[in-house]
Order: C-alpha cells, then sequence, then structure tokens
C-alpha cells in the first residue's frame, strides 16, 4: 500500500516490476490514517534506523531491501 494516485502507482510498477494486483493506491491517506503510522521523519533521525539499515548491509548487502528496489518479491 502506498499513499499517492493510481498513476503514480502506476509508474511505480512500471519502474520496479512490482505486481500491480498486490499494490493499492490511497491517494487521500484514509488508510495511513485508520491504521495511524507514524507520519514524521522523526523515525529517520533516530540512531537506531541508520545503525539498523547498517547491520542489514553487513549481515548480507540488505539483500531484502534491493530486491525490493530492483522489482523482485519477498
Amino acid at each position: 500500500m502506498s499513499i499517492g494516485t493510481s498513476s503514480r502507482a502506476k509508474d511505480f510498477v512500471e519502474q520496479t516490476e512490482f505486481p500491480i494486483e498486490n499494490l493499492f493506491a490511497d491517494p487521500e491517506n484514509l488508510c495511513y490514517d485508520r491504521a495511524m503510522f507514524n507520519k514524521s521523519l522523526d523515525n529517520f533521525s533516530q540512531k537506531s534506523t541508520p545503525m539498523a539499515i547498517m547491520e542489514r548491509f553487513q549481515k548480507d548487502g540488505a539483500a531484502d531491501l534491493i530486491d525490493v528496489f530492483v522489482g523482485g518479491s519477498l
């Protein structure tokens, strides 16, 4: 699920080859709000976040993250 319009979702699918049947666009942010996700960038400014990402890279090159960005499946 992603915040954004259906046209942006299609762009994402074209660029990543992510299965469109697994992608849902939420242009009004309704699902995100209902789930009460954290909307701030505070998570990325905490020391634990970059440390966790670094640990993933040291462990296996962050294969799971890279797989998502190059259009693989998890």
